[in-house]
């Protein structure tokens, strides 16, 4: 599984994930062929961390641009690549932290289940390390 991003205009870029195949051919079983796109909303949008849950549910974690400046975001799927709405209502989470840019650039999973975001906020003067921690 990777995480990263695709363009979907010139202004808007999206999550985007492939599964792949111990052969290493895209993965048909995952989202119909593969590859998957999530628009969070109108500008970029970015993953950089993707893990697996023990139940074979993906996290996707980046930031997303809220309309000013960017916000950690998150992203469930179920392993068939569709947004897990048991998650949340739409199986996305955004969470602005700071005054300023927030980056979410990794994740991982705590024993308990709990997801761990890490990466940046802006406080207005300079960018400091930020922790988020999920149910």
């Amino acid at each position: 599984m990777v995480a990263g991003a695709a363009d979907i205009t010139y202004e808007q870029a999206a999550f985007a994930l492939a599964r792949y195949t111990a052969g290493g051919n895209l993965d048909a079983t995952f989202s119909g062929d593969g590859r998957l796109t999530t628009d969070f909303g109108a500008g970029g949008d970015y993953a950089y961390g993707v893990c697996l849950q023990p139940d074979g549910k993906i996290i996707a974690a980046g930031y997303a641009f809220n309309g000013l400046n960017d916000d950690f975001a998150l992203a469930r799927y179920n392993p068939n690549g569709s947004l897990d709405i048991s998650f949340s209502e739409d199986g996305l989470i955004v969470t602005d932290l700071a005054a300023g840019e927030d980056k979410g650039l990794a994740v991982g999973l705590q024993g308990d289940g709990k997801i761990v975001v890490a990466g940046s906020g802006f406080n207005g003067s300079d960018a400091d390390f930020a922790l988020v921690r999920y149910k």
